[in-house]
């Protein structure tokens, strides 16, 4: 299937702008997405300029774009949400959140490695544990902003859906698996000192 043209948030108002996104659309998801993007950019012209194109679902604040893999009103309002935190923020806080994500992918890759070579290297489990227990910390504090920013947009996407309850099913397992993913290195940390509590 060739790629969909991308369009601008404000061509979603249109059924016209959401068939040209997305040319097999059902017409009750066209209308259900148009709805869902005119009470998105009433409440905040500015998303009128994001690009939407058909893709992963994302937002991605360096291209001010918002990806979207199917026409789906509640995936659009965590996606519009995302470019209202992070697209209109100043630079602080965008740096603050891609750090974030970095971060918490690196640690996420490097704290097996780590605490498995802290505790070979040292003799005393209150030595290791007391190496883990700041890496656990300073692992949780770099990982907060970005599941800051994912709980708020989620937050944001169930205020705008008339069916609140059926968007926060939808939404939560994606947010779960952002927390798994930023936790997931604090975790193997204080996994590792409670570990050595048992021995």
């Amino acid at each position: 299937m060739a790629d969909a043209p991308a369009v601008r948030f404000r061509d979603l108002v249109n059924l016209t702008g959401v068939q040209d996104l997305f040319p097999d659309v059902t017409a009750e998801q066209a209308e259900a997405l148009s709805a869902r993007a005119s009470n998105l950019l009433a409440d905040d012209p500015d998303l009128g300029d994001v690009h939407v194109v058909r893709g992963a679902d994302h937002y991605s604040h360096e291209a001010d774009t918002i990806g979207l893999d199917k026409p789906h009103p509640d995936i659009l309002s965590h996606e519009a949400g995302h470019a209202q935190g992070i697209g209109r923020a100043g630079g602080v806080y965008k740096n603050l959140v891609r750090l974030s994500n970095q971060s918490s992918r690196i640690n996420q890759l490097a704290a097996i490695p780590a605490s498995l070579s802290i505790r070979a290297l040292t003799d005393s489990t209150a030595v290791g544990n007391s190496v883990l227990a700041p890496l656990a910390g300073i692992s949780a504090l770099l990982a907060s902003p970005g599941l800051y920013e994912e709980t708020r947009a989620t937050v944001k996407a169930v205020g705008k859906s008339p069916d609140k309850m059926k968007t926060f099913g939808q939404l939560l397992p994606p947010l779960i698996e952002h927390y798994a993913h930023g936790l997931a290195a604090p975790a193997v940390y204080l996994g590792q000192i409670l570990a050595s509590k048992e021995d």
